[in-house]
């Protein structure tokens, strides 16, 4: 808030006339820019009249002071004409020199349907050349608005900061001493309490807090509820609830330890998924619009300016790429870029932008981006050099052996069926964990041995095997292997193949599971 004010501050002094302030709490920013501006105008023995605007209540004081005097001589003594926004705006040349007036919910009135609306823009314009000689200012407010084209270069935009450590921490304290009779939260709660308001706005964390106090003490796990709905909440973002560790995560020890790892020496507080990366931003620099370009550049500017760190996990489908994004054992939310997309000119990135805000907040800036795919195509430079905490390659198991674990990880988690419908392992040359996983379910679900189940499954090395052929080359040297320490080395020709395995040999406990 303070950056903010003082941006404004200056905007004022230099008659800045048409500013627009994105906030998460429109009444604050109105109640502190107010109390800015107030003191800049005694310092300087300037005067004007401090208003705000919103289409229910037309024009009032933000410091409840009576303005009547000023409002009869904008309406001519008809205040419902202030009701209407056109009229409105064509009526403030009337204010005097000095004059800021504050407009609630701008985006709503700029752009209504997601296309400008031309009386709308033109008052707006109308107001630059007169408003920026007599020092006065018109304040657009808005959660978040993308300024038309008509209005790119006669606009100031500004945006304001969710409220930092300090600021929840004096949130906490003042409402927790209100609710038990002024005694101080002890510094353990009050820091707990601050990582679950991190991403709130200061009226929404005040609200939250006060819901949350108990008698004896917070409720921290309301915070959190509060926090992983807001994160639901943001367009683009959705909170990952794990139901899996890493150790879920089978045949990919070199891949989960090292993130597992760098989680923690890194303090990493979220760890955003990107899902199918390849596909989200796959022909952004030929497309025609460029919105898919520009988000790019907006992920990636972010990424660099806030130190992000980012890695990418690459395989066929089926690896256990998403599961291990899901599995950090970190506070997770999946970014969908596509579900940012707007065809209005810089929506988009406005969106994104916003979804950022709320990332770098939650996160107090100690943020993993994990971007799984199953192709290099979209991958460009610019995208790899940010995403360069670690690149994986998760390929399909090359030898019987390899995948017995993983036989035994599933029939243990889902086996509890009758143990005689499990008489063997079936071929399963070219299978991925997934394939595997599928048999495992099938036979237990459709009253089947393994060998039959498999009959249903087709391997993901059948089914992919040239574009899994192409991975390999492309991964190889340059990738480092999931599965085990150094660069990925694709198998050899000559390897020996699957053969099929006695169920004897995993040794089945009597429960059916095996050991």
């Amino acid at each position: 808030m303070a950056d903010l004010l003082e941006q404004i501050r200056r905007a004022y002094l230099v008659s800045t006339p048409l500013v627009s302030i994105a906030t998460p709490d429109a009444a604050a920013t109105v109640a502190s820019v107010t109390k800015e501006i107030q003191s800049v105008q005694a310092k300087n023995g300037k005067h004007g009249v401090m208003l705000q605007w919103d289409a229910v209540r037309g024009m009032t004081s933000p410091t409840g002071k009576n303005v009547t005097g000023d409002l009869n001589q904008l309406t001519d003594n008809n205040p419902e004409a202030l009701l209407n926004p056109v009229e409105m705006l064509s009526r403030l040349t009337k204010l005097e020199k000095g004059s800021v007036v504050f407009v609630h919910n701008a985006h709503l009135l700029v752009a209504p349907d997601g296309k400008p609306a031309i009386d709308i823009v033109q008052g707006i314009q109308n107001l630059r050349d007169c408003f920026k000689r007599d020092q006065r200012m018109l304040v657009l407010l808005s959660s978040g608005m993308t300024i038309p084209r008509e209005l790119a270069h006669d606009v100031m935009t500004y945006e304001e900061s969710l409220p930092d450590a300090d600021a929840l921490k004096s949130v906490v304290r003042a409402i927790y001493e209100a609710g038990h009779d002024q005694k101080k939260p002890d510094a353990t709660l009050t820091t707990k309490a601050v990582e679950a308001l991190c991403g709130l706005s200061t009226f929404t964390a005040e609200q939250v807090t006060a819901m949350s106090l108990t008698k004896d003490g917070l409720d921290l796990d309301g915070l959190w509820d509060r926090k992983k709905a807001m994160i639901d909440d943001t367009p683009g973002l959705t909170i990952h609830k794990p139901t899996t560790t890493l150790d879920d995560v089978i045949g990919y020890a070199n891949a989960t330890q090292y993130i597992a790892n760098f989680i923690e020496r890194q303090g990493i507080n979220l760890v955003v998924w990107v899902d199918e990366i390849e596909k989200q931003l796959h022909g952004a620099e030929g497309e025609s619009n460029g919105i898919v370009m520009d988000q790019v550049n907006v992920l990636l500017q972010e990424m660099q300016s806030n130190n992000y760190h980012g890695m990418v996990l690459l395989g066929p489908p089926g690896t256990g790429k998403s599961l291990t994004a899901q599995s950090t054992g970190t506070l997770t939310c999946q970014l969908d870029l596509g579900g940012l997309l707007n065809s209005l000119v810089g929506e988009s990135q406005s969106r994104l932008r916003q979804a950022m805000q709320i990332i770098h907040a939650v996160s107090r800036g100690k943020v993993l981006f994990l971007a799984t795919c199953n192709s290099t195509a979209g991958l460009s430079p610019a995208l790899m050099r940010r995403f360069k905490s670690g690149k994986f390659f998760f390929d399909l198991t090359h030898d019987v052996s390899d995948r017995i674990p993983i036989w035994r990880y599933f029939i243990d988690k889902l086996g509890h069926g009758d143990p005689d419908l499990i008489t063997g392992i079936p071929n399963d040359e070219g299978w991925s964990p997934a394939n595997i996983q599928v048999c495992v379910e099938t036979a237990l679900t459709m009253g089947m041995a393994l060998k039959e189940a498999a009959e249903y499954i087709v391997p993901e090395g059948q089914a992919s095997a040239r574009s899994i052929e192409a991975l390999r080359s492309q991964a190889e040297g340059v990738w480092i292997s999931a599965s085990a320490s150094g660069p990925y080395r694709r198998p050899s020709k000559d390897a020996e193949p699957s053969r099929e395995i006695n169920v004897e040999g995993l040794n089945f406990s009597e429960a059916g599971k095996l050991n």
